[in-house]
């Protein structure tokens, strides 16, 4: 019975001098994630230059209509943006991918973009295709051999095989 008393005023005496457990959390400031919405729509946007890569872009056609005459001349003369281009009392700029004039004149911007020159490409590569495909014989070019030319090598030499065993 003495150990029993012993263990239990031990028990107490630990109880009550140990430090209490407190759990308790430093609140950390969010740390915002990373968005790429507006990276992707800065690259996919329509603009008056076709991008490659670097500093290397292929100027487009502007083409506006003001006061009964046009004005065309191409985008490379707007240096990406950072110059102004004038005509007889026209002043044009690039203000976020739109031209505006600094005069507030009204004009119409009947320009050639990236998104139009895609789609004339498009349409240009569609006609291409259907000339050639149209007359096989002529040229002994089908659609199939020019869908396998842009085939892997070892692929194509495959197929090309099993075409000209027919």
């Amino acid at each position: 019975m003495k150990k029993t008393i012993y263990k239990l005023i031990f028990a107490s005496l630990l109880l009550l001098l140990s430090p209490p457990t407190v759990f308790a959390e430093r609140e950390t400031p969010k740390e915002e994630s990373f968005n790429p919405t507006p990276k992707i729509l800065h690259h996919i946007q329509d603009s008056y230059e076709w991008h490659l890569w670097g500093d290397i872009s292929i100027p487009l056609p502007v083409i506006l209509y003001t006061e009964g005459s046009f004005d065309v001349f191409m985008s490379s003369e707007f240096h990406h943006g950072k110059s102004k281009v004038v005509k007889g009392d026209r002043i044009y700029k690039i203000d976020h991918h739109h031209i505006v004039e600094e005069n507030n004149k009204e004009f119409i911007n009947i320009s050639i973009t990236k998104n139009v020159a895609s789609m004339l490409l498009a349409v240009l590569a569609y006609f291409n295709v259907e000339q050639v495909s149209s007359n096989p014989e002529e040229d002994g070019v089908t659609v199939a051999m020019m869908v396998v030319l842009a085939l892997p090598p070892n692929d194509s030499r495959k197929i090309l095989v099993n075409l000209e065993s027919r």
